[in-house]
């Protein structure tokens, strides 16, 4: 949550699994966007219509 309300734009899970060194290979990128996911769903985040994570109540 940090890492996406701390980005100037909307986070994409590539690069918060590069902030939170989690790594880039696709299953390590992917166990971020579906933690990102998750998030969304609880209204926690947002996801923008590209598929970005941003902060709820943050314009993106």
């Amino acid at each position: 949550m940090q890492v996406v309300a701390g980005a100037a734009e909307p986070a994409k899970a590539g690069g918060v699994s590069v902030r939170l060194d989690m790594g880039t290979l696709p299953a390590q990128v992917e166990a971020v966007h579906a933690k990102l996911k998750q998030l969304a769903g609880r209204g926690r985040l947002h996801h923008t219509p590209a598929g970005a994570a941003v902060r709820v109540g943050r314009p993106g």
